[in-house]
Formats: C-alpha cells, structure tokens, sequence
C-alpha cells in the first residue's frame, strides 16, 4: 500500500526561565507492507521543514535583565521505520511504533543576546546635580547557517495511533496522533 503524508507539528514547553517553542512542516510518501492481516510493516521519506525558538528569561533581580534567544530553521528527511497493529476486524483502529532516522540537509541559526538596564546618572543643574535614570538595551546577534549533511541514525522514537476517518477501494483517509521521542542528539552544526 502506497500513501502520501502531510505532517504539522507544534509544540512549547517551560521550565522555570526558559520557554522553548517549536513548529514543524513536513510532506511525504510512505509504503506499507502487510505481514499478517493484523500486522504491517511500515515506512517512508518525508521533507520537513523545522523552525524552533528557545528563550531564556533571567529573574527580575538581576542588575540589568539579559535575554538570551535562539532560533533554528533547519530542513531534514525523516526516514521512520514503523509496527502497524490492527485492532478490530475493520482495521479502522491501529497502533503504530518504531524508530526514525533523520539526513539533516540545512541549518540556519541565530542567536542573540539581549541585556536591558537602567542606569542612574548625575546631571548638573542650575540649582546643582539630580539623579535620573536611563535605559539602555543592547543587543549581538551571530548567524551560523549552512549544509548539514549529516545522517542521524535511530534518532526518535515513534508512537502513533491511527484512525481511518474515510477508506473506499483505492482511497484510505487516516489520521495519525504522532509523537516522537528523541533518543540520540542532533545538534545544529554539530555532532
């Protein structure tokens, strides 16, 4: 059985000052081989396109409040290798894991650190000197971009669950709640 796929994903997460945000775009094909009539075998190649942010937020407290940012673009192929378990008669119900591996092709990333302050000065008047305050922001940016080419093996973990939403005798409509793990790194413009 040959399919064709169309993958968004977004996702955020916080931990105490930091907020990560991620959002993913991806279109492939896929094939699937059935072993038994309530087991099948599958894969696939999909393109996608993943940009995440990561902020970090220092306490209030601090003498001045620093902003750290960074953010990746980065475009790869997921190769999943998966386990389709049918449940019912209808096979309208599956259960899917496995393992996917990831060809990174290109990266884009640009971090910036952002440092906000107010800082009390002097001023000299007719009458003698005042105190006031003066906020300054200041802000680096360094852009590290290029071609990965670089081939991350077993890289996630993937559960799936699948639902066939509409099937006819050469067309299966499905949908499938997926959530990869990460089980190996895969570090922007590194190893």
């Amino acid at each position: 059985v040959f399919g064709l796929s169309l993958a968004p994903a977004y996702g955020a997460a916080h931990l105490n000052e930091v907020a990560i945000y991620s959002s993913n775009i991806g279109a492939g094909v896929s094939v699937e081989l059935p072993v038994l009539s309530w087991l099948s075998l599958s894969s696939g190649i999909t393109l996608n396109a993943l940009h995440v942010t990561k902020r970090l937020n220092f306490p209030q407290g601090y003498s001045g409040t620093p902003v750290n940012e960074a953010e990746v673009h980065q475009v790869n192929i997921d190769i999943p290798f998966n386990i389709v378990y049918f449940i019912g008669d209808k096979k309208n119900i599956s259960v899917i894991a496995g393992i996917a591996s990831y060809y990174a092709l290109s990266h884009r990333a640009d971090m910036t650190s952002t440092i906000k302050r107010e800082v009390q000065m002097l001023r000299e008047t007719e009458g003698g000197v005042e105190f006031i305050s003066v906020s300054e922001r200041i802000s680096t940016t360094e852009t590290i971009s290029g071609r990965l080419n670089k081939f991350y093996p077993a890289a996630m973990v993937n559960v799936a669950f699948g639902i066939k939403a509409y099937s006819s005798r050469h067309i299966v409509y499905e949908v499938q709640p997926y959530y990869q793990h990460p089980i190996s790194s895969m570090v922007v413009g590194g190893g």
